[in-house]
């Protein structure tokens, strides 16, 4: 049971650039196939570790407001190069809303001759409760002669509920994942102070604070004992990984 709650628990670590990348094809590569992309970081690595390599540009989408039930969401999208641009776009493909169809919105277009730095605050409304997938992406040709254009894209899954309003940059799973963590980081948390079991999240998050600057790692191997002794939560965390390795969403393609 040991070896297998280690194995199930990374998937309830939540990370998921790399990851993003994978799904919405953010720089077209295509993923290895019967390679796992797991969304933690893997424990106990062997051999050299390389650094990132950083490409000539950067796409981010998060929510700039609209986190409550019932408010209007605003998407913040950055685009940014390293290189000198001689032209670029940014575009939101808006899925469908309350029987609008989808759409695709110009956010920011231009011929800088330059580094590219733009942040866009782009106005959604509010949203009936669904799953909503936005998908920007950054089009644009480097500066100089006999250049190949190159485009990148980032997703945005929004998860719209009558209580609140929760996003991703990895999945809709990956908000589940995420959800049962935080359930039991508060149980964790809870159990050695009963008082924060009814406390806010920002109380409950400044205990998990405290906790791994005395103990770091401390939450992850609570949750770890937590899925080699309760069977409900193993059942849980084994129910998300099927569904995650059955039903992955699907990749973005331009």
């Amino acid at each position: 049971m040991t070896n297998r709650a280690g194995r199930v628990v990374l998937f309830l670590m939540i990370g998921g650039v790399s990851t993003a990348a994978v799904l919405c094809w953010g720089d077209r590569a295509e993923p290895v196939a019967g390679l796992q992309y797991p969304t933690g970081e893997v424990k106990n690595r062997t051999g050299p570790i390389y650094p990132k390599v950083e490409g000539p540009a950067s796409l981010s989408m998060d929510l700039a407001q609209g986190m409550t039930a019932g408010a209007s969401l605003v998407l913040r999208v950055s685009a940014s190069s390293r290189i000198p641009v001689a032209s670029g776009t940014v575009t939101l493909r808006v899925p469908e809303i309350a029987g609008e169809p989808n759409r695709t919105d110009v956010l920011w277009t231009g011929s800088p001759s330059d580094i590219v730095a733009e942040v866009v605050e782009w106005p959604v409304g509010a949203l009936p409760a669904g799953k909503y997938r936005f998908v920007a992406i950054f089009e644009f040709t480097p500066d100089g002669d006999d250049v190949e254009p190159g485009a990148i894209s980032q997703c945005l899954y929004v998860d719209v509920r009558p209580e609140t309003i929760l996003s991703s940059n990895v999945s809709f799973e990956q908000i589940k994942r995420l959800e049962l963590r935080q359930e039991l980081e508060r149980r964790i948390v809870a159990s050695r102070k009963p008082k924060l079991a009814v406390a806010s999240d920002d109380a409950v998050a400044r205990e998990i604070a405290r906790l791994e600057a005395d103990d770091p790692g401390f939450m992850d191997r609570a949750i770890e004992g937590l899925i080699g002794t309760d069977p409900e939560v193993a059942s849980r965390v084994s129910e998300l990984n099927e569904r995650r390795m059955e039903s992955e969403e699907e990749p973005f393609a331009f």
